[in-house]
């Protein structure tokens, strides 16, 4: 058999061409708790009784849409590049002191932590905690986690169903 140079190009990877590029492996069902630390301000949401809260900085009820959609782009987060640093030197990343700091609790397994360093190019350096390697992927990520926390909180003003209304007054002062 014959077979052009061209396809043979195309089976040729190398090793880090075969690697899984998933970074945070996760079933969002599993997770109880996200953390989320970004310039010295905390949010914290927990799942209690299958219903996401907001419980720091304040209480309130938090969009489950909103977290569901966040734990979704973490656990769907793919590296573009891996980085192989044997300096250990974090700062050059922006991951000494990281931008931001995500922390997933999850039922039965031990937490995992996402560092989220400086931007490079059209990406942004992460880390998994506590031994993952840094990794760039899509700067769009930082967008979820800036916010603060009425990026989290439920923004319904009244809960009713539209079967029990029977009258809307609108007046205007």
């Amino acid at each position: 058999f014959l077979i052009k140079s061209e396809m043979i190009d195309g089976l040729i990877k190398q090793s880090p061409d075969l690697r899984n590029r998933t970074i945070m492996n996760f079933d969002v069902n599993d997770v109880e708790k996200l953390e989320v630390e970004h310039l010295e301000r905390s949010v914290v949401v927990e799942k209690k009784s299958g219903v996401w809260e907001l419980t720091v900085p304040i209480l309130a009820k938090a969009d489950e849409a909103k977290i569901d959609e966040i734990l979704n782009q973490l656990r769907g987060l793919y590296a573009g590049e891996t980085v192989l640093d044997k300096s250990k030197d974090m700062a050059i990343y922006g991951l000494a002191s990281p931008h931001v700091k995500i922390v997933i609790s999850l039922k039965g397994s031990e937490a995992r932590t996402l560092l989220i360093g400086k931007p490079v190019g059209k990406g942004i350096y992460v880390k998994t905690e506590p031994a993952g390697s840094v990794y760039t992927v899509a700067v769009d990520i930082i967008y979820y986690f800036t916010r603060g926390w009425l990026g989290f909180r439920d923004k319904q003003m009244m809960e009713f169903r539209k079967e029990d209304v029977k009258r809307i007054d609108l007046r205007r002062k």
